[in-house]
């Protein structure tokens, strides 16, 4: 049997059909012994992996990624605890389900969600390709709209650029889930799984049976390969402007031959040929709303192709003229997100849906829709005028008259949600993650990146430092006090020192009450320079565990006596009494000052960070090995060990 390294690598530059084999390098000896190399050498599959991963730059990777997975027939996921655990795994897969490339997931292992609170960090570029995922998603919400949700979740991680693992293996868990694909288990045969690959993939065949070795050929079931007739070609505006001197395009996956009617002209051509000819057409004949098409389109700006080749969703699309302005339409989508695009458009104008005749436009409800915007086109404008008007008229209904710490306020249900608690933020501000990890209202984003999310669509921006968060507002009354009730038991707070209409029935104030005591019970103060919520007493022990455990990592938990900075953060939480949550905020505020940690920590803190945790920070700096600073820790902290 040959190895890894032996197999034969099919890319996009090939132009032959070939998988796109994602897995997590932890379980490469058993992907490639057991599945990869077998389907090769008996089946004849061809296929893609990066087989010279190590030797790519970390800015290089996502654009191999990018190329060979979206000209792939189909992607071959080994999903396992590991896998799940890879914000590279999730990528490829988020990557292949955009473009409409069909995801297979062999399952090797059960995967679950990890408990490790440790950081991946991702380069620049890797958190762009995420963030033109998100955005081609937007181009088809209805089809998208879980994977967007369960991003939000972890958005704040992924924008800093490093993500804990247990977050982002449950966000994996959750995203793999969705697919609706076929699931086999690894142990189910090679001929089975043969088998699937074959029925998953749409179109094409990834399978070269003159590949197969003649031992293999006399006994396994070989792949038929498929053959698919062309129609003639009649070409579409889109395909013949190629040529204009007026026009700039740039190539790219063109798929099957399609056959369509736009406005009682019929045109063959491939998939992008048809959503630049449909929108072209809208656009040619709606001049006036080209502004318009341009900001409710991903697809569309209106800007000369060669400004917009960094954007994922133009990498193939075409330039054209309305009049004297140029703009351009990205073509890099799957055929789903094409026709949502071709839809948007038609809804956008208020366009008659049945001008246009493409195979799978339309569901039937898709169409009521577009019926009534066309029937209604103006009203349904003007309605949407009232409606907008309406939403700022009910944000400044009800003049709200409370007490937050003693303090009077009067001012609408807003103010009073967003006052609330900002205040108790400001407060525990070594509490945002949690507070954001829990209350819908609350990120750790500037308002202008979550206007997407339909509880943001009101708020407000805070900067603390500068670190910048907002709190969404658009709820109704009720909720907005259930989110302000949420944030002080998550804090601990003193119910009696929010004065609000309603905040409380009789049985939530006893529960906050109680939560409150309990808390206090063995509450510590915090510091005054850092929002530490630990005494005086404590603060250097405590500082001086967490800049140990920062600079040395698992060499640090070893000298401790544990297997992990995890596990060692569990235990001194329970001896000393400290919030693990607290702990963790504190060494991730002395990350930045070691860039041998591998971890980016609080790096917005860093002029900020205060005078004795300077201190601790130079006289770590100072030592040579883990195990200098070890003694140094022990001579410091009586109850160390």
């Amino acid at each position: 049997m040959r190895t890894k390294e032996s197999l034969v690598v099919t890319d996009y530059n090939s132009k032959k059909d070939y998988a796109f084999i994602s897995y997590c390098s932890k379980n490469e000896e058993e992907v490639f012994a057991k599945h990869v190399i077998p389907l090769q050498e008996e089946y004849g599959l061809r296929l893609y992996f990066d087989k010279n991963f190590k030797d790519h730059a970390a800015e290089n990777w996502s654009d191999q990624m990018f190329d060979n997975i979206t000209r792939a027939k189909i992607c071959i996921a080994f999903v396992s605890k590991e896998y799940v655990c890879s914000y590279a795994c999730i990528l490829e897969v988020l990557t292949a389900l955009v473009h409409d490339i069909p995801v297979l997931k062999i399952q090797i292992n059960q995967p679950e969600a990890s408990d490790d609170v440790d950081e991946r960090i991702m380069s620049k570029a890797t958190r762009e390709e995420f963030k033109n995922i998100i955005e081609m998603m937007n181009a088809d919400p209805e089809k998208f709209m879980t994977y967007k949700s369960y991003y939000t979740k972890v958005k704040r991680y992924f924008d800093k650029g490093v993500i804990p693992i247990d977050k982002l293996s449950q966000f994996s868990i959750e995203c793999l889930g969705q697919i609706a694909n076929t699931r086999i288990n690894a142990d189910d045969g090679l001929k089975h799984i043969a088998l699937s690959i074959k029925n998953a993939v749409k179109k094409g065949n990834p399978f070269d049976e003159t590949a197969v070795s003649k031992t293999a050929a006399g006994s396994v079931d070989k792949p038929v390969k498929k053959t698919e007739s062309k129609p003639a070609v009649v070409p579409s505006p889109a395909a013949a402007s190629n040529t204009d001197s007026d026009t700039t395009t740039i190539t790219g996956s063109n798929g099957a031959q399609e056959q369509y009617k736009i406005f009682g002209q019929s045109y063959t051509g491939n998939q992008s040929d048809m959503m630049v000819t449909a929108i072209k057409a809208i656009v040619d004949k709606h001049p006036d709303m080209l502004q318009a098409i341009g900001e409710a389109l991903v697809s569309v700006e209106i800007k000369p192709l060669t400004e917009l080749r960094s954007i994922s969703y133009f990498r193939a699309g075409q330039e054209l003229k309305c009049d004297s302005t140029i703009y351009s339409i990205g073509t890099s989508f799957g055929r789903d997100a094409k026709l949502a695009q071709i839809r948007k458009a038609i809804m956008t104008v208020g366009e008659d849906p049945h001008a246009f005749e493409i195979d799978g436009l339309f569901t039937d409800s898709q169409l009521k829709k577009a019926e009534e915007a066309h029937k209604n086109t103006y009203a349904a404008l003007k309605n949407a005028a009232a409606a907008i008007t309406a939403a700022k008229e009910e944000s400044t209904a009800g003049e709200e008259k409370y007490t937050i710490y003693g303090r009077k306020y009067s001012g609408n249900q807003t103010a009073m949600m967003t006052d609330a608690i900002s205040e108790i933020i400001e407060r525990h501000f070594d509490m945002l993650d949690d507070i954001a990890d829990e209350l819908t209202s609350v990120s750790v984003d500037s308002l202008s990146n979550l206007g997407s999310i339909s509880y943001f669509r009101t708020g407000k921006e805070y900067k603390h430092g500068s670190v910048i968060y907002s709190i969404g507002a658009s709820y109704d009354r009720s909720q907005k006090l259930a989110q302000i009730r949420k944030a002080i038991l998550i804090t601990g707070e003193d119910p009696r020192s929010f004065e609000i209409n309603g905040l409380y029935d009789d049985k939530q104030f006893a529960k906050a009450m109680a939560n409150y005591e309990e808390k206090s019970k063995n509450k510590p103060l915090k510091d005054a320079e850092n929002t530490s919520p630990v005494t005086d007493t404590e603060n250097d022990k405590v500082d001086l565990l967490c800049c140990f455990l920062s600079k040395y990592n698992d060499e640090a938990a070893s000298c401790l006596g544990y297997k992990s900075v995890n596990a060692a953060m569990t235990a001194y939480s329970d001896n000393w009494g400290v919030k693990k949550s607290t702990m963790k905020n504190i060494r991730d505020t002395f990350d930045p000052f070691f860039p041998e940690s591998g971890r980016r920590g609080w790096w917005q803190k860093m002029d900020s960070i205060s005078a004795r945790r300077k201190a601790i920070i130079d006289k770590f700096k100072t030592f040579g090995n883990v195990t200098e600073a070890f003694e140094y820790l022990c001579s410091k902290i009586e109850d160390l060990i």
